[in-house]
């Protein structure tokens, strides 16, 4: 949940905007925090995430640790995902990255500035999941990398842009992302709001992981429909 909540909060500003050293932590999963070591802009921001999760979920390597993000021989900066209680441990091990079941959620104010944050959204927004008849199960790891993958596809537009159809593939497993504009469209920020309830909502319920079907709609109107499907066309 922390990297899609570092990844979403990036996605909300402009693709080219400089972000400052921070501390990322999300409430109630504050038993892991992100920390970027250098002031950088919020492509490579996203693009290292992305790379990095892609890496440590192919490897199923967990822990503690330090990615230097160069663009060709330019060190950019630093993205260290830790623990955050205190504890006695090794010290984190460092990588480099190149950066060349049917539920209702309210993910929950007005669109007006260029770049929106996760708390402007209209609280009229309420997205609907549905399961497939015949879906097939996923693991956590397939769910959250679409996820993550239709995030960076985000971060690149205008978050008051409409959004327009598009598709995502993930790296891992045969996953896909397909967003549908439905009349009147819904802008990117609300998307990234999507794209970042979805595995929290999956997690929690009884069914588990699994492909889904979802509508996302404004004051009751439809915008745009999305599934995430694994080995269909």
């Amino acid at each position: 949940m922390n990297v899609l909540y570092f990844m979403s909060e990036i996605a909300y500003g402009d693709f080219t905007q400089r972000h400052p050293p921070k501390t990322y932590r999300v409430p109630g999963y504050d038993g892991v925090e992100i920390l970027t070591g250098t002031a950088m802009t919020a492509r490579f921001l996203i693009w290292g995430a992305w790379l990095a999760m892609q890496y440590m979920m192919n490897h199923n390597r967990f822990h503690d640790v330090l990615w230097t993000l160069r663009w060709e021989e330019t060190v950019l900066g630093t993205i260290k995902i830790q623990a955050s209680a205190p504890r006695l441990s090794l010290p984190p091990s460092s990588y480099s990255i190149d950066s060349t079941g049917n539920g209702t959620a309210n993910p929950g104010a007005s669109i007006s500035d260029s770049h929106i944050s996760n708390n402007s959204l209209d609280a009229r927004f309420a997205l609907f999941i549905e399961s497939f008849a015949d879906g097939k199960t996923l693991t956590k790891y397939e769910v959250f990398m679409i996820c993550y993958t239709g995030l960076l596809h985000c971060a690149q537009k205008p978050t008051t842009e409409p959004m327009r159809s598009f598709g995502n593939r993930s790296p891992i497993g045969d996953v896909s992302l397909h967003m549908f504009q439905n009349g009147p469209s819904l802008a990117y920020a609300y998307i990234i709001r999507t794209l970042s309830h979805i595995p929290r909502y999956l997690l929690q319920d009884p069914r588990g992981f699994r492909e889904i079907n979802f509508d996302l709609r404004l004051d009751e109107v439809l915008g745009a429909r999305g599934a995430i499907t694994k080995g269909r066309v």
